[in-house]
């Protein structure tokens, strides 16, 4: 008995012996080989890396060169505008019934009074009822696609109207002789005849041409209207037309692509069913420039003579329009919208 509870104790020692031992949990200071992060500087780091890519792109040799022209270009032009700011001012001023400085401290000098008439906005407003009627007539559309009175034919299209013509020709000649149509010889074809019937069938033809031609321009007429519309057209012109009743010039500019939501019907999978989605679609749209936001080139006399440089302010909303749209740097919209 005594022999057995030695030869237990042994094993149970034999035993423990075999476990491993736990040692105390060591801290980050006893282990220097790892590092130890917060999640702060996590996101220092990665915000530090986007900046460095940002600025490694911008400071590549044709980004630096672009950016000095359009420096350059801007600061000449905001110069040679000067004079033209002074009188799109004092338009603004005349229109809103602001006297000028000089003329307002005459008329206080002689102690009149300072009412503005306001004749100037009446003819303004006058002009634009004009230029709106013109422009913007009610349930019509201010333009309209029409055919060329012979549209052209497309030498595919002509060449399988030549060979249904012989092949119809040719048939009813078969008939008339009582024979098959590859047994139609080419002594037994007038010249006449088929001048004739190739002219009557030129006739029909452009006739069926012109009506084609007409419905594609109709087709085509419709979907510019329900571009426009959807791209906000008709109001960036109506509100050209103010600008052009108040200013010496207005401008606008489009197509400006953007991204959008937009409803659209997508098919079900393995049904024939579709069903109404809220997807990003790249939409183009129109709008109106401030004319004061516009700086054209020294001496230039349209907007093609020499650069034309757009001053733009944009929302945070109006960045995020602009990801995924070809022209714009996605990595770079993301940083400016770090930063700010």
């Amino acid at each position: 008995m005594q022999q057995a509870l030695t030869t237990n104790s042994v094993s149970d020692a034999q035993r423990k012996a075999m476990v491993p031992v736990m040692m105390p949990q060591k801290t980050y200071a006893d282990r220097p080989l790892i590092r130890r992060l917060q999640n702060e500087d996590i996101e220092k780091q990665a915000l530090a890396t986007a900046e460095a890519t940002v600025e490694a792109r911008q400071n590549q040799p044709v980004m630096s060169a672009l950016a000095s022209h359009i420096r350059s270009a801007f600061t000449a032009a905001v110069s040679a505008r000067q004079t033209v700011t002074e009188r799109m001012l004092k338009c603004l001023r005349q229109r809103e019934g602001v006297y000028e400085a000089d003329v307002k401290a005459l008329i206080e000098q002689q102690g009149g009074t300072e009412l503005y008439m306001m004749i100037t906005d009446v003819k303004c407003r006058a002009l634009e009822s004009w230029l709106k009627d013109i422009m913007l007539p009610s349930g019509e559309r201010p333009y309209a696609i029409d055919p060329t009175p012979v549209p052209d034919i497309p030498p595919q299209m002509l060449n399988k109207a030549r060979i249904a013509f012989m092949r119809d020709f040719v048939t009813r000649i078969a008939l008339q002789a009582g024979v098959m149509p590859e047994q139609v010889t080419p002594q037994m074809i007038d010249p006449d005849e088929l001048r004739e019937a190739g002219e009557a069938f030129r006739g029909e033809l452009l006739v069926k041409i012109v009506e084609r031609a007409r419905k594609d321009a109709k087709d085509l007429e419709d979907n510019v209207d329900d571009e426009l519309r959807e791209g906000g057209w008709y109001d960036a012109l109506s509100d050209l037309i103010e600008d052009f009743s108040t200013y010496p010039t207005a401008f606008a500019e489009g197509p400006v692509y953007r991204k959008r939501k937009s409803m659209e019907w997508v098919p079900v999978q393995n049904s024939a069913m579709s069903t109404l989605t809220v997807v990003d679609k790249i939409v183009k749209e129109y709008d109106r420039l401030d004319a004061f936001d516009v700086y054209p080139a020294p001496g230039a006399k349209t907007i093609q003579d020499g650069d034309l440089c757009v001053r733009k302010r944009f929302s945070r909303r109006d960045l995020e329009a602009l990801k995924g749209v070809d022209g714009y740097d996605e990595p770079t919209i993301n940083e400016v919208l770090k930063r700010y």
